[in-house]
């Protein structure tokens, strides 16, 4: 009987919470939809960084020193020669030296953006997928 008399109030004191939970859920969902993070790029990663990193995690977790300090220095080299060869890696695959072919649909068509090395484009015009010879009409 008493339960009767509390379980409704506290439904609609749940409710409003609820519903409050939900309105910043939704805040918070736009918030991160406007941060345009939405493209993550992750490439192919080395092996060997791979394994320097498992080396370090298992070096770190079970290798023993009489001296602390010698195991922090080791660790921290290890780590900086990790953060090195992963900033290495983003830059050559930020200012790449390297050709790079991109095919594009255009319309009914297609094209070929070619980017050269010293900062040069060169774009081709492929023709059309849907009609055939188009440069034989063009010619004539």
């Amino acid at each position: 009987m008493i339960l009767s008399l509390i379980l409704p109030t506290a439904g609609l004191f749940l409710a409003a919470v609820v519903n409050l939970l939900a309105d910043l859920l939704i805040v918070v969902v736009r918030f991160i939809a406007d941060l345009n993070i939405s493209q993550i790029l992750i490439g192919k990663v080395p092996i060997d960084l791979v394994i320097l990193y498992y080396a370090i995690i298992i070096f770190a977790a079970f290798c023993y020193f009489k001296r602390p300090a010698i195991k922090k220095i080791a660790v921290t080299v290890m780590v900086l020669l990790l953060l090195v060869s992963l900033a290495t890696i983003k830059w050559q695959r930020t200012y790449h030296n390297n050709l790079t072919l991109n095919c594009l649909d255009v319309g009914h068509g297609q094209a070929i953006v070619m980017q050269l090395p010293p900062n040069e484009t060169i774009v081709f015009d492929t023709g059309s997928l849907s009609k055939s010879n188009v440069e034989g009409r063009i010619l004539q």
